[in-house]
């Protein structure tokens, strides 16, 4: 893990394509100390590994899968590059949590002086803008930033005078691609709230069905047939006679409770929907001397 605090600018003094087809870079640092074989370095906001060591001299190997995904492709012999050591457990998070795990890179729009700060504004692509919130935290480069606002596709960060003198945005220039990193914050509560959306939904399909499966029940069972046609059957009733038109001519209505209808025929036993009817049926009988005596 990393907190976005650059500490070092490297410098690519080789480069060359390993025998799997992974590509190797040696990189030049000025104040890095005390790197050893195994460490994790975060070179421009990509969490790389060590894997040799000579003096201010470190190596280190990317797949073909980080080429992809970041701007490595771009690395030349002498690119400049942002270097920051893994935090330790103890360490004060000065940026934010970064795991070194780019998710795409961003283009440079357009670089503007803002008085002593810089304003840069970057296109970001559709799949990542959703995670990119203003006043939120973005990593580009490696680089721990605040967004300053959000418009479509583009966002842009402001760039303080120690930030840009102290890290690689001093060498940037329009068209240039970044390393973007999402705020894993920003990303679980992107997909805490697409949890909650389908959860509700959910919720409310499986209500709906529950609803009319007692409107079901009821309109088949209880309700009293004889104030509608005097019906000899109460199979014979019909939803159509009892609900309001305005439920019957809903989507609603036409979508879950056709649908309900053909699961009970289909799941359920007709014995027991027999049954259910009997005891309607008597469940009617038994209200009806009470109704006369009221309205005696």
């Amino acid at each position: 893990m990393f907190k976005g605090i650059i500490t070092d600018i490297g410098t690519i003094i080789d480069t060359t394509i390993h025998s799997n087809s992974d590509q190797i870079f040696h990189i030049k640092t000025q104040n890095l100390p005390s790197i050893n074989k195994g460490n994790s370095i975060a070179c421009s906001g990509v969490c790389l590994t060590v894997v040799d060591m000579m003096s201010d001299i470190f190596t280190v190997q990317t797949s073909q899968e980080t080429m992809k995904i970041s701007n490595l492709n771009t690395w030349k012999i002498g690119k400049k590059i942002n270097l920051e050591q893994a935090m330790r457990l103890s360490d004060k998070i000065d940026g934010h949590l970064v795991q070194g795990h780019v998710d795409g890179i961003v283009k440079i729009l357009t670089i503007e002086r803002n008085l002593d700060s810089h304003e840069i504004k970057l296109s970001c692509p559709q799949e990542l803008i959703k995670f990119v919130a203003k006043k939120g935290s973005v990593t580009l480069n490696g680089v721990s930033l605040t967004v300053n606002s959000v418009i479509n596709q583009e966002f842009i960060v402001n760039i303080i005078p120690y930030t840009w003198e102290n890290t690689t945005f001093q060498y940037n220039k329009i068209n240039d691609y970044l390393n973007l990193e999402i705020d894993m914050i920003a990303r679980l509560g992107f997909i805490d709230r697409v949890t909650g959306i389908s959860l509700g939904v959910l919720k409310g399909i499986l209500l709906s069905y529950v609803l009319f499966f007692a409107v079901y029940l009821y309109c088949y069972t209880v309700y009293d047939k004889e104030e509608y046609g005097k019906k000899e059957k109460y199979s014979e009733i019909k939803a159509e006679d009892i609900l309001p038109n305005w439920i019957i001519n809903s989507h609603s209505y036409q979508a879950l409770f056709v649908t309900a209808e053909e699961v009970i025929d289909m799941y359920v036993p007709e014995s027991l929907i027999l049954k259910i009817k009997e005891i309607g049926g008597e469940m009617v009988d038994q209200e009806k001397p009470k109704n006369n005596k009221k309205e005696e």
